[in-house]
């Protein structure tokens, strides 16, 4: 099952294996980047008034500082829980950045 494939255009060279991982981490990069912005750029998040009480009640009991703690907690959580989802080397990737830590 070893076909050639001939050049659409015979002056160039076929793409080899290599450089189409090489482009489809880089488009990975770029939505990734991406997605990240939009995000940033989030100023409200609709949140049901059954959700805000139990944030209320985290923050009173102390559990948490404020929302933004309570959201990275529960990003984090949810991530851990859904990780076998990911590929490794995305879960790799994740655990080697550095994060800001919590000054708790």
């Amino acid at each position: 099952m070893n076909k050639q494939i001939k050049p659409h255009e015979p002056e160039e060279e076929l793409l080899g294996p290599e450089d189409v991982a090489k482009d489809l981490a880089v488009l990975e990069q770029a939505f990734v980047h991406r997605r990240t912005k939009q995000i940033r750029e989030w100023k409200t998040v609709p949140i049901s008034a059954d959700t805000y009480r139990l944030i209320a009640s985290l923050i009173a009991s102390g559990v948490c500082r404020d929302e933004e703690e309570i959201v990275t907690k529960a990003v984090q959580a949810f991530f851990v829980a859904v990780s076998p989802a990911f590929p490794e080397d995305v879960l790799l990737e994740m655990v080697e950045r550095p994060t800001p830590a919590s000054p708790r």
